[in-house]
């Protein structure tokens, strides 16, 4: 899966508050289908004890006791249902990276969906261009997660929504969709209507 899981609390909220956050009214918000929702239940039970793991794994690692680390690892591994590496947890970071690393690790992956419509497609768009954590405020309810909450609606936007059109769509660079293309000599950010129009091309190449 993408580094994105991995990407720190400061990060994210840059990555967050540099978005028009007033662009997108969370009120038109349409519902997805749950198998397309991130699994924020699923995060909420497996989190506690996940972060307790990774607080562990933090200590021995530190204290160089490899081999009490990778069982950990495992332990997280198994209980996320997860690949894990010890690049995965390997990062020094403070504690309020700790728990939103946690927090990436209870969150399942995205699902491959059958037949997602173009309105389904460009709610996900929106979800991700337009990042606020009122879109997700009635579904994220964190009351464990001591972290940023703009750093989780981020996390969402920029790492399992993200992903979520990576796994289900076969456009050659979801990402780059996402990022600003120069255009006659500017550099210019493409539209929801034209991501969507990409991601459901027939052709192989992107188009600009």
């Amino acid at each position: 899966m993408s580094d994105l899981h991995y990407i720190t609390v400061q990060t994210l909220s840059k990555i967050c508050l540099s978005k028009k956050l007033t662009t997108y009214n969370s009120q038109l918000k349409m519902l997805l289908r749950p198998e397309i929702e991130p699994q924020l239940q699923v995060a909420e039970q497996l989190y506690p004890k996940i972060l307790e793991l990774v607080k562990e794994y933090d200590y021995f690692n530190h204290k160089l006791e490899a081999e009490v680390a990778s069982k950990i690892i495992k332990k997280i591994a198994d209980l996320a249902n997860k690949d894990l590496s010890e690049d995965s947890l390997s990062e020094n970071r403070n504690p309020n990276d700790l728990e939103l690393l946690a927090f990436n690790f209870a969150l399942p992956y995205p699902q491959k969906v059958e037949n997602i419509s173009k309105e389904e497609t460009t709610e996900i768009v929106k979800r991700i261009q337009f990042i606020s954590y009122d879109t997700f405020d009635n579904q994220v309810v964190t009351k464990d997660f001591k972290g940023n909450k703009y750093a989780v609606c981020a996390m969402l936007a920029q790492g399992y929504f993200m992903e979520f059109l990576d796994l289900n769509f076969s456009h050659p660079n979801v990402y780059r969709l996402f990022q600003s293309q120069k255009v006659n000599g500017k550099l210019v950010e493409l539209s929801v209507d034209e991501i969507v129009k990409e991601l459901f091309t027939q052709n192989s190449s992107p188009t600009f």
